[in-house]
């Protein structure tokens, strides 16, 4: 029995069904670019709520009056207004979507694909089906009158999350001598302190969740889960290249989010990576060619890479190991929740990078970054079985594919500095041997 078969097999014991939770109306109301303020206003309706607004806030900007400009940046405000709508939508998965202005078929099309993808781990987890979920279009396009080149600049626009991957793909760019400015959303101070460690402008964008939605989700009142939130900042940096003049997005979405986790009930998989797979990034390059501009590229440079191999190319930037971090306790609402450290030591992530960093770099500097020696604690027997496929599916976390984590076990499990702990010990038995060809195909690029 493969890894797929078994996930499907255990996705039998759910049976999606309809609550109370369940909303039967939300709505798409207007939004407003604010010029004098910097900020982009996001107004919807939500059962039991009420109107919200979220606001993203923009360092300052100046417009052109030029009608092609401003369609681009009318066709990207309501591409976000479409994406950000998730986060308030989820909490009642509403069976009927209203709009006050209905978008075109391509981009309600991919609204909803993004939208049951997105959302089928929140879906999953709260044992209910989206599969009602329809956005429906109006068919008309304007892509007529918002495509030209618009920019001669070779400027990149680089997302950062203060994580190796990121850090790779900002000294590969440096390698190649690209201009380069990092891009943000939200307000982490530890986002900011590794973009100011790389000595690299920052661009960043505040966002603020409507109170009342975060109100609303402490009740218990509705569904509270994982969003796309990658798809979310990617049509947000789509906005900055525009008000900024860049001509390039770059991502660092590796090759391992394509995998999914696991099986629903109904045969559909579910990626928590979804937003950072290939065909979000292809189906989101469509959109931003047909609907805005066709010179803005939105990439990855990470893609034809496995998260392992993208460790090891982290592995030779040692002035990193003492900045960065993948632990996603570091980016709650309400700030971190590390306070000593910037790993809890205790997540599906922390786990994965301190098994895929072992191979790599010595055991007193992977102790170092860490403080502890996760293979030598016993607290976290189940949280690596799950990453080596021995028990349940791979962790609802940005962490690589089953086949990788056992290879970096594998790598060190007969080395003198690992073969004593306790869990190397442990596990040793249970970890199948990875054969040639799984080694070329984890650490070699692929074409995407």
């Amino acid at each position: 029995m493969n890894i797929i078969e078994s996930m499907f097999q255990l996705s039998l014991i759910f049976s999606p069904y309809m609550s109370d939770k369940h909303h039967s109306y939300f709505k798409f109301l207007d939004w407003h670019l604010d010029r004098l303020n910097h900020q982009l206003h996001l107004n919807y309706e939500m059962q039991n709520v009420g109107m919200v607004t979220e606001i993203l806030s923009f360092p300052s900007f100046n417009l052109t009056n030029s009608g092609d400009i401003q369609a681009k940046i009318d066709a990207t405000c309501e591409l976000i207004h479409l994406m950000c709508g998730v986060s308030y939508y989820k909490a009642g998965l509403a069976t009927s979507i209203d709009f006050e202005t209905s978008p075109s078929h391509l981009v309600a099309g991919f609204i909803e694909k993004t939208w049951k993808n997105g959302l089928a781990e929140l879906a999953f987890e709260n044992n209910v089906s989206i599969d009602y979920l329809k956005l429906t279009g109006n068919g008309s396009h304007k892509s007529k009158h918002r495509i030209s080149e618009i920019t001669n600049n070779n400027q990149s626009l680089v997302a950062i999350g203060g994580g190796k991957d990121s850090l790779v793909t900002i000294e590969e760019l440096r390698q190649q001598n690209k201009d380069i400015t990092l891009f943000m959303v939200g307000n982490s101070a530890f986002i900011k302190e590794v973009a100011a460690f790389t000595e690299i402008p920052l661009i960043q964008v505040k966002r603020k969740i409507d109170p009342k939605l975060i109100e609303y989700n402490k009740t218990g009142a509705g569904f509270n889960g994982h969003v796309p939130i990658t798809a979310i900042n990617s049509c947000v940096a789509v906005l900055t290249a525009l008000l900024f003049d860049f001509n390039e997005i770059v991502f660092s979405n590796e090759r391992s989010a394509d995998s999914a986790n696991t099986i629903n009930s109904e045969g559909k998989l579910v990626n928590h990576q979804y937003s950072k797979s290939l065909e979000f990034e292809k189906d989101l390059s469509n959109i931003i060619n047909h609907e805005i501009t066709t010179n803005l590229k939105y990439y990855s440079q990470q893609r034809c890479f496995s998260e392992l191999a993208i460790l090891e190319k982290f592995s030779h930037y040692p002035q990193y190991f003492p900045v960065f971090s993948s632990c996603n306790r570091n980016f709650h609402i309400d700030g971190s929740h590390n306070k000593n450290s910037k790993w809890c030591c205790h997540c599906p992530k922390c786990r994965f990078v301190f098994l895929g960093l072992a191979p790599f770099i010595d055991k007193d500097q992977l102790l170092n970054i860490f403080k502890n020696n996760l293979l030598d604690d016993m607290t976290q027997l189940e949280g690596f079985e799950e990453l080596l496929g021995i028990k349940g599916f791979k962790p609802f976390e940005c962490v690589g594919e089953i086949e990788e984590s056992q290879l970096a076990f594998n790598l060190i499990k007969n080395k003198e500095a690992w073969n004593n702990s306790v869990l190397v010990k442990k596990l040793s038995q249970s970890v199948p041997e990875n054969t040639e060809q799984q080694f070329n195909e984890i650490m070699q690029a692929k074409e995407s």
